[in-house]
């Protein structure tokens, strides 16, 4: 019988994915398994082979054209730390230039929707799996994910998504302090000289910020700023919760987003354990958004409330695991392997 195997999916350099890789690779080496780590920035994989004979099933995947392939059903499990597996078989054929535009398009078209659908039937075979995380990476639909909190019973801030300035002037006469924040994944980059890095925060919108907008502009997301005592971050895997308490109102720079970090003069972080009514909503939250694992990000208010803000499939963790010693690079790495 082959040996089992484990995999983590993840952009090269991801120190998370490298902590629970040194863990991972430890639990397989003692545990007679052979571990993987994939980057999922440089390295494609493909399947090799595919059959359906005298009533059973064979699949086969390469990595990088590797001489070794792996049988589908000795994978023991995949830790989709960030990043998406690139499936391939014909970016040569898609990258030539000198094919006529028409044909080229069509033929770039066509083999890209046989590669989609090839991958597809990868992953579902995979879900079977131990699978932690997935292909999509962070990817989340944040207006499904505050609609389900809501139904489930978690209290969010009262939010408006709109495309004119007229609605956005009457929420903000409700709320006297509003925000906004990104609908889709924060969008980071370096100007050219590599000196400065670029990112998308929370940031508090004025009454004259307002005024300047057009009377209409694509459609945004914006919540009324909630009062805070301190902020809680909670990781959730397969039902576990480890929370920590942040007290990022204690500093003008992170009072609005802690990732406005002060490195110098860290804040504040304290393990903290939520009420068990609030841990029984979450647990209810990632069922119903078919996620194992997350990090959440909840408000601790002035008026004593816990208000459930979002939560990121593959959100970092290591910071808040070091503080309050939860060593979760190898609670992952356990789940994954053993």
């Amino acid at each position: 019988m082959s040996k089992r195997i484990v995999l983590i999916v993840s952009k090269s350099g991801d120190y998370t994915a490298k902590l629970v890789s040194d863990w991972a690779y430890y639990y397989c080496l003692t545990g007679n398994k052979l571990f993987r780590h994939i980057n999922a920035d440089k390295e494609t994989f493909r399947f090799t082979e595919i059959s359906f004979t005298n009533g059973e099933i064979n699949k086969h995947i390469q990595f990088n054209n590797e001489e070794y392939e792996y049988h589908l059903d000795d994978i023991q499990g995949i830790y989709f730390r960030s990043g998406a597996l690139t499936y391939t078989n014909y970016t040569g054929l898609r990258s030539n230039t000198e094919s006529m535009v028409n044909t080229y398009s069509r033929l770039a078209n066509y083999f890209m929707a046989y590669e989609h659908n090839i991958k597809n039937h990868c992953l579902d075979s995979l879900k079977s799996l131990n699978l932690i995380g997935n292909d999509n990476g962070a990817f989340i639909n944040k207006i499904t994910v505050l609609n389900t909190a809501f139904l489930i019973g978690l209290k969010i801030p009262n939010t408006i998504l709109t495309t004119k300035r007229a609605g956005l002037m009457s929420f903000n006469k409700k709320c006297s302090q509003i925000i906004t924040k990104s609908l889709g994944l924060n969008l980071s980059f370096y100007n050219q000289n590599n000196e400065t890095v670029y990112s998308q925060y929370t940031h508090e919108i004025t009454k004259e910020d307002i005024l300047t907008f057009p009377d209409e502009f694509p459609l945004t997301l914006f919540q009324e700023k909630i009062g805070k005592l301190f902020e809680i971050r909670t990781f959730y895997i397969h039902g576990s919760m480890y929370s920590c308490a942040m007290f990022t109102q204690n500093k003008k720079e992170t009072q609005t987003d802690y990732r406005h970090y002060d490195r110098e003069n860290p804040t504040r972080i304290v393990p903290f354990t939520l009420p068990e009514d609030i841990e029984q909503k979450i647990d209810g939250l990632m069922h119903k958004l078919n996620l194992v694992t997350g990090s959440l990000d909840i408000i601790y208010s002035v008026d004593n409330e816990y208000i459930f803000l979002e939560v990121n499939p593959s959100g970092q963790y290591i910071a808040n695991s070091e503080n309050c010693n939860f060593y979760l690079q190898k609670i992952v790495a356990q789940h994954l392997v053993l």
